[in-house]
């Protein structure tokens, strides 16, 4: 089951433009990423399938629009590395923004 997400208000978020459309991302929480490191497990319990933790971090950030794993599956290579790069940023505490702890 997702984490719900009450308010964005605390959380950054970026923007990739690709051909005039819009796609806006916002950081994730930690229960999301939790659920996310889950969700990508490879069978033998012990390691991770990195495609399948990006997919996932994706679509739990995607705010405008919603994309759905299907839908993210879909999406042009040019397109998809855009998005890993944007979402990437958001949630790497070396690049946080203004934080004078960086």
């Amino acid at each position: 089951m997702a984490a719900e997400v009450k308010t964005t208000d605390d959380l950054d978020t970026r923007t990739v433009i690709h051909k005039g459309k819009s796609y806006t991302f916002r950081e994730i929480t930690v229960d999301e990423n939790d659920e996310a490191l889950e969700a990508s497990k490879n069978p033998d319990g012990n390691t991770i399938n990195t495609r399948v933790m990006n997919r996932m971090i994706i679509t739990l950030s995607a705010i405008d629009p919603k994309i759905s794993l299907e839908e993210l599956g879909k999406f042009s290579h040019r397109l998809y590395q855009k998005i890993v790069d944007a979402v990437n940023e958001l949630n790497d505490p070396d690049r946080v923004e203004g934080d004078p702890n960086v």
